[in-house]
């Protein structure tokens, strides 16, 4: 499944994947309290618009500038990723993906928070263990994971 919708989205082309690094996230040992979450998005916005520029099939949003990684993403990092990409859903054109490194499921959480409006996806697998789109996550054509990937629609900030 994953295969051929990774084909609608991109076709027989192999995509070329550009990495958007957002600096630490609040409560990481790195993270730049002066500069703040403002300093966060415009970061990322900056990136964004080179990688987009430079004409990349599609941008992966990380976190990894918070280290140590954790298995368990704590709320405020996965609700600050969520922030930082909604506030730049208007100026993504090209699908994205999300990785809070190494929590799946905060993952596919800040990346059904960011996609506007979600729509229902059939049954996922996420390491081994089912769950539906009313239970867990909103699949969306834009946001592309190893856990989660759906067909290509119109961009709505495009629409």
């Amino acid at each position: 499944m994953a295969s051929q919708n990774y084909q609608r989205i991109f076709g027989e082309k192999k995509p070329v994947i550009a990495m958007v690094h957002l600096g630490a996230l609040p409560g990481s040992p790195l993270y730049d309290a002066e500069a703040g979450i403002e300093g966060l998005v415009e970061g990322a916005r900056r990136d964004l618009a080179a990688l987009q520029d430079a004409g990349f099939d599609a941008v992966m949003f990380g976190n990894e500038n918070d280290r140590p990684y954790e298995l368990d993403v704590d709320r405020a990092s996965l609700a600050t990723m969520a922030y930082a990409i909604g506030r730049l859903a208007s100026e993504i054109h090209v699908p994205f993906g999300v990785n809070l490194l190494w929590d799946p499921v905060s993952s596919i959480a800040a990346a059904a928070a960011t996609v506007s409006p979600p729509e229902p996806a059939p049954m996922t697998q996420i390491s081994g263990v089912k769950t539906s789109a009313a239970s867990a996550i909103s699949c969306s054509p834009h946001v592309l994971s190893a856990l989660c990937l759906s067909a290509s629609r119109p961009n709505p900030s495009k629409a």
